[in-house]
């Protein structure tokens, strides 16, 4: 199992997003923000009208593991979280940093 320090210098996420240091995502102006919460997993689904086992196919991972992650069962390692968050922000979902009113999630023009 990979530990997030080993991450901690360097990006590892393609697109718009990158990780920072101690497994947090940011995009260029934004503050260091944490992952992907389970609460944007659901709305980022309900957004895309997405079904679990779509995304679950879409990111290579079991039904389970996104449904157990949405439900608060389950921590995700590193990699599983990144390639749940990446195959959302590829069919179409921005992630939003804190800012104020907690982080967010929002189509994308």
């Amino acid at each position: 199992m990979t530990d997030i320090s080993a991450f901690a210098m360097s990006t590892i996420f393609t697109g718009s997003l990158t990780v920072a240091p101690h497994g947090e995502m940011r995009k260029p102006g934004w503050t260091m923000e944490r992952f992907m919460t389970p609460e944007q997993c659901r709305a980022a689904r309900g957004l895309l009208n997405l079904s679990a086992v779509e995304l679950a196919k879409r990111a290579n991972v079991a039904l389970s593991t996104v449904l157990e992650f949405e439900r608060g069962e389950r921590q995700l390692r590193q990699t599983t979280l990144q390639v749940i968050t990446k195959a959302l922000v590829k069919a179409g979902v921005d992630f939003i940093p804190r800012n104020g009113g907690g982080p967010g999630v929002r189509l994308r023009k």
